[in-house]
């Protein structure tokens, strides 16, 4: 993915992000409180001057009932199917992108994305509400959880709690791994 596109997505889902926020009429600190994620945080995120960690994109997701998809601006069509020539990778930090796997409308406790982890890449740490369950396709990658370290090879699965704080390390090469994130579902959202 060129240096350009990538900016590009970085504006579209900061862009992306603020407008749920706006019109739902709410403020930066109410959206803080439900989603977990400071207001301060969330204002960088939404000036585009922080690229905001799947951690925090899927708690914000959460926060609004939609899937991780409809957060950044990706597309509903009419084919329920997710077609590999449409699938476009969101870049979150430096060497990790995603693409959000489910095609369906409206919220959902369950989430799945396919992760890109670049050669010498650490994930920032992450924690929300929820179970993870990785399943490795390509490569090899070091999970932390707290002070545990597990070297995950592709084949390999794990889940965990993911309200535990956790990162991801490559460890000999670029990494592929699908996540799946189930999340409890909750009562009313912001703006509902």
């Amino acid at each position: 993915m060129s240096q350009a596109h990538a900016e590009d997505l970085e504006g579209l889902a900061a862009r992306m992000i603020a407008e749920h926020r706006r019109s739902r009429g709410l403020s930066l600190s109410s959206v803080a409180e439900a989603s977990g994620v400071s207001a301060a945080h969330l204002s960088r995120i939404e000036r585009g001057e922080r690229a905001p960690s799947l951690g925090v994109l899927l708690q914000l997701a959460k926060a609004y009932d939609l899937t991780l998809g409809e957060l950044v601006g990706e597309h509903q069509s009419a084919f329920p199917a997710v077609r590999h020539s449409s699938l476009r990778t969101h870049p979150l930090t430096a060497g990790v992108g995603y693409r959000p796997l489910l095609t369906h409308a409206g919220p959902s406790s369950v989430q799945i994305v396919l992760v890109d982890i670049a050669a010498g890449t650490t994930t920032p740490p992450s924690s929300h509400s929820g179970t993870e369950w990785i399943f490795m396709m390509e490569g090899a990658v070091e999970l932390g959880i707290g002070p545990r370290r597990w070297t995950l090879e592709a084949g390999d699965a794990i889940d965990f709690d993911s309200g535990e704080e956790h990162m991801l390390s490559s460890v000999s090469g670029a990494a592929r791994l699908m996540l799946v994130l189930v999340s409890p579902v909750t009562g009313a959202s912001p703006g509902h």
